[in-house]
């Protein structure tokens, strides 16, 4: 029943109903393409969503970062054995009468003679 009603406003004998569905679709496309383009309107929506999941996703890295940190930080203050190693590995550290062997990186020239 509906859809005979329908396709007879839409191709014919609608009389005042035609124009009135048609003036009604007209409206409606410019009201939604009013509201997809205007600033605060839909697509910004959708926009702002995308950029707050990958703020949130940027948060969570940032926070799992910020823990292991503040775990070594942890382990600084609790032990002995992190600030030993850090001392020895970045400052050359050593204790007292040990003996420290560095070994340079650098490859002979052709010139020297090795046995």
């Amino acid at each position: 029943m509906w859809k005979q009603a329908a396709l007879k406003i839409l191709w014919g004998g609608g009389g005042r109903a035609r124009p009135l569905f048609f003036f009604s679709l007209l409206f409606l496309a410019i009201v939604f393409l009013a509201s997809w383009f205007k600033a605060d309107g839909i697509k910004s929506v959708f926009e702002y969503d995308n950029k707050l999941a990958a703020d949130m996703e940027g948060l969570k890295k940032l926070q799992a970062e910020n823990e292991v940190l503040r775990e070594k930080i942890r382990s600084v203050r609790d032990g002995t054995y992190l600030m030993e190693k850090y001392a020895r590995e970045k400052l050359l550290m050593a204790r007292q009468n040990e003996v420290v062997f560095r070994f340079s990186e650098e490859q002979p020239s052709a010139g020297d003679k090795h046995p």
